[in-house]
C-alpha cells in the first residue's frame, strides 16, 4: 500500500514539475525576443550616431520641385538625368538635311535677309525681270550669266534654303530649286554690309528628274 501511494505521489509530482517547467519556458520567450529587439535597436542607433554624414551640396533641390519647361515635376517623380533631359534649355535643336545639299538650319539668317532671298526666288520663279534688281549695278552680269544657263522651258515650283555661311564681308546662302523637270542647287553671294545686295550667283548642282 505504501508503495502504491509513493508511486502515485511520484507521478503527480513529476507532472507538476513538467507544468512548471513549461510555464517558465513559455513566459521567458517574450523576454528573450524583447532583449534581442532592444539589442538591434541600440545597434542601429549607435551606428547612426557614429556615422559621419556628408553636408548637402544643394539641400533645396531635395525639397523643391524641379522645373520642367515652365512646369513643376511631380513630387513623386525622382530627379534623374532623364528628367533633366526634357528641359527645353538643354535640348539641342535637330534640323533635317540632305547628303548632297547640307543642313536646312537657317536660324542664323536674320528675318530681313531671309525675306530678301525669298523675294528673289519668287521673282525668279515667275520669270520676272525684277529679279535682276537684287544685284548691284556692277554685278548685274553675274545674274545675266546665271539666267542664260537656265533652260527657257524650266518652271520653278518650289525652293528651300540651306544653312548659310555668314562672314565679316560676305554671306553665302544655298538654295535648292524644285522644277518641273529638274532639281538644281545655287549659291547666292551677298554683301554683309549696306543693303545686302547680291553680287554673284552660281549653279552648284543640276539633276534631271
Amino acid at each position: 500500500m505504501n508503495k502504491k501511494f509513493f508511486y502515485k505521489s511520484f507521478l503527480i509530482s513529476s507532472a507538476l514539475i513538467s507544468l512548471v517547467f513549461l510555464s517558465c519556458k513559455n513566459s521567458s520567450e517574450p523576454k528573450i525576443v524583447y532583449e534581442e529587439s532592444e539589442t538591434i535597436k541600440s545597434q542601429v542607433k549607435n551606428r547612426e550616431q557614429n556615422t559621419s554624414w556628408s553636408i548637402d551640396i544643394d539641400p533645396e533641390r531635395l525639397i523643391k520641385p524641379v522645373p520642367r519647361n515652365g512646369k513643376n515635376v511631380s513630387s513623386d517623380i525622382p530627379y534623374t538625368k532623364e528628367v533633366l533631359k526634357i528641359s527645353a534649355d538643354l535640348q539641342s535643336k535637330v534640323f533635317p538635311e540632305f547628303d548632297d545639299f547640307g543642313s536646312l538650319n537657317t536660324t542664323e539668317l536674320s528675318p530681313s535677309i531671309k525675306e530678301k532671298v525669298q523675294g528673289f526666288c519668287e521673282k525668279l520663279s515667275n520669270n520676272s525681270s525684277d529679279a535682276s534688281k537684287y544685284f548691284g549695278s556692277k554685278y548685274l552680269f553675274s545674274y545675266v550669266f546665271f539666267k542664260n544657263d537656265l533652260p527657257q522651258e524650266i518652271k520653278i515650283n518650289d525652293w528651300i534654303f540651306g544653312e548659310p555661311f555668314l562672314g565679316k564681308d560676305i554671306m553665302q546662302v544655298p538654295v535648292r530649286f524644285f522644277c518641273n523637270s529638274a532639281v538644281f542647287d545655287v549659291t547666292i553671294y551677298m554683301n554683309s554690309k549696306g543693303n545686302n545686295e547680291f553680287y554673284q550667283i552660281t549653279i552648284d548642282r543640276w539633276e534631271t528628274v
